[in-house]
């Protein structure tokens, strides 16, 4: 289910996850979740999937996923 109620569409400038349809705000731009280069397509295409690291509370690393950037 979606978290937020967003409105801006992929690759678009973003300041937090609320902003986005996709719920994702990676480096400033909305984004989605991907495995490899081409799973971003659209107005993503071109950009590289790059890993991201999810820290806790405390920084220590509790996961990782690939997204368009």
């Amino acid at each position: 289910p979606k978290l937020f109620n967003g409105t801006r569409n992929l690759a678009a400038s973003c300041t937090g996850d609320s902003d986005c349809k996709s719920d994702w705000c990676v480096e400033g731009i909305c984004t989605t979740p991907c495995a490899i280069a081409e799973d971003c397509t659209g107005s993503l295409a071109g950009r590289g999937c790059r890993p991201m690291t999810f820290v806790d509370s405390f920084q220590d690393p509790i996961g990782s996923m690939g997204f368009c950037q």
